[in-house]
């Protein structure tokens, strides 16, 4: 997250914060929370691509509801009018979320919880060789400092374990 900030800070992305991009920082905890969850209740025998469709569908059926209170009604009209994009949406979505999931299941909630800071830097490096896009010192500090994130990460869950924790916690009643 250290990294993230300073990419964000040599981009000026940070200068003049409100309320609402104060709150957005806490972002990646409220995930993190969330893959610490699921990892400690992952359903026993829950294979990636069910929980995946599960959670497409539960995703899908609550957009539903808040559509028809803010609207009164569920505009699909508007998938109507961009049939290709909404169907290239609907493919990458349901491509990437059981890999999603698998990346769970194997790299467990600290892995997961770096896909954002990866894709941020992996963005940046897309701009500069792709858009020609530059970058200041500061920015790839940042990016640097994701890097050495990840490599932690990885040289962590390749010590052997004596014991490691269950995918699943048993509830005592």
């Amino acid at each position: 997250m250290s990294g993230a900030i300073l990419v964000a800070l040599g981009r000026g992305e940070l200068a003049g914060l409100s309320p609402w991009a104060l709150a957005a920082l806490g972002i990646p905890v409220i995930l993190a929370i969330g893959n610490v969850y699921r990892t400690l209740d992952w359903p026993e025998g829950g294979e990636p691509v069910v929980l995946a469709f599960w959670s497409h569908l539960t995703a899908a059926v609550v957009f539903a509801v808040v559509l028809t209170v803010n609207l009164g009604r569920i505009p699909l009209e508007t998938l109507a009018e961009i049939p290709g994009v909404s169907l290239a949406q609907f493919l990458v979505a349901g491509a990437t979320f059981p890999a999603f999931f698998r990346l769970q299941r194997l790299g467990g909630p600290v892995m997961l919880s770096q896909i954002g800071y990866v894709a941020a830097a992996t963005g940046m490096a897309a701009a500069v060789l792709l858009l020609g896009e530059r970058y200041g010192p500061l920015t790839w500090g940042g990016a640097g400092l994701i890097a050495v994130g990840v490599a932690l990460t990885l040289l962590d869950q390749r010590k052997p374990r004596l014991a490691r924790a269950p995918t699943r916690v048993k509830r005592i009643a």
